[in-house]
């Protein structure tokens, strides 16, 4: 023990859950070395392993403060404060319950990735034969499994522990299911990767023919000056000193925002950014398109916002629609430009799996 002792005050993590994984083996129930290999393990940024020994360290000593403490410390980093604003976001919770009393069908199985709290689990359940749902994060799934038995639900709802991409037909689920279900999208659409896991799903675990909620989507934009919004995403010079090479550490610059709560010019018309979103196809190409500044003024960036698609229901994060968690996005522009009302602006949409991003070329 003296030696992991020594190992943790010197901070020598890796040695340290090297040489505690050995005396695992033969105590698995020492607690003070759970605990120490616990510690580690979430300074070297293993927060699910972390957990895995800090619960069993918190089990064998259920009042154990620091134990507790440091499990707290692992949820306020894995679980940020955006669950919340999502779980009370009506206009989203009312666009899926509406979508899903609609379509679901008795019958039915489903499949949502992205369990979260279980409540869109729970909608689906009470209509779908049986719902499997997963969740990788280990302090989500824990919580959202009892939440699910104390709403009733325990046996019509398979929350499986892992990604989506991990699931088996025969193994996690018996068959490919008639539906799938997901809410994996950020401020800029695809954050979560949520074309890639729609995909695999589609190839894996879905009958052919069968829906995905939603179906899609469309992306918009418009550019915008919002100087303030700038200063929360890109440094230039402060007390005379150019601390303009930390902006090298952020790619294409963006904030979550609400913009009508700051001051903004809207420049242009809307625009489509990607007209055509379908969820278990493969994301499209790049495009090269063309606006016309309607004002003139300073362009520090392009506000980008999306509309979901359930087959007849939409959800809009438009600046112009009822406010949601996800605000809007506003990619911004790491030197600003003037424009004059009339100028046009030739610009690149490069459609990554994780957002787009919008390249000026050229200004005429």
């Amino acid at each position: 023990m003296e030696e992991l002792r020594s190992l943790f005050s010197r901070g020598n993590y890796k040695e340290l859950i090297n040489l505690a994984t050995k005396v695992l083996i033969a105590e698995p129930e020492n607690r003070e070395v759970l605990y120490l290999r616990g510690v580690a393990l979430q300074r070297t940024g293993n927060f699910e392993g972390s957990l895995e020994d800090l619960y069993q360290a918190l089990r064998l000593e259920p009042t154990n403060l620091l134990v507790r403490d440091h499990i707290r410390q692992i949820h306020r980093r894995l679980v940020g404060q955006w669950h919340y604003d999502m779980m009370n976001d009506t206009p989203r919770n009312e666009a899926y319950k509406e979508a899903i009393e609609r379509i679901i069908e008795p019958g039915m199985t489903v499949l949502e990735i992205g369990t979260g709290s279980g409540l869109l689990a729970m909608l689906c359940a009470k209509k779908a034969k049986h719902v499997y749902t997963c969740e990788r994060l280990a302090p989500i799934a824990k919580v959202a499994r009892e939440i699910i038995k104390r709403n009733g639900f325990e046996g019509k709802i398979t929350l499986i522990d892992k990604l989506s991409t991990a699931i088996q037909v025969g193994s996690e689920i018996p068959e490919k299911v008639d539906i799938v279900v997901g809410e994996i999208f950020g401020p800029a659409l695809l954050e979560e990767q949520a074309l890639y896991f729609f995909h695999d799903a589609k190839e894996r675990l879905l009958k052919p023919g069968s829906k995905f909620l939603p179906n899609a989507a469309r992306m918009f934009g418009c550019f915008v000056e919002c100087p303030e919004l700038s200063r929360k995403s890109i440094v230039k010079e402060v007390y005379g000193f150019n601390l303009s090479l930390f902006n090298a550490l952020h790619d294409d610059p963006a904030v979550q925002a609400n913009i009508t709560n700051y001051p903004h010019t809207f420049l242009t018309e809307n625009f489509d950014l990607c007209e055509n979103i379908k969820f278990g196809e493969k994301a499209s190409n790049n495009q090269i398109k063309k606006v016309e500044f309607k004002k003139s003024g300073i362009l520090t960036g392009i506000c980008q916002w999306f509309e979901l698609y359930f087959d007849g229901t939409v959800l809009s994060t438009s600046p112009n629609a009822p406010s949601t968690h996800w605000n809007q996005h506003i990619q911004l522009f790491e030197n600003p430009v003037h424009v004059k009302k009339g100028d046009t602006l030739t610009f690149e949409v490069r459609q990554f799996s994780d957002r787009f991003s919008v390249r000026a070329i050229e200004i005429g």
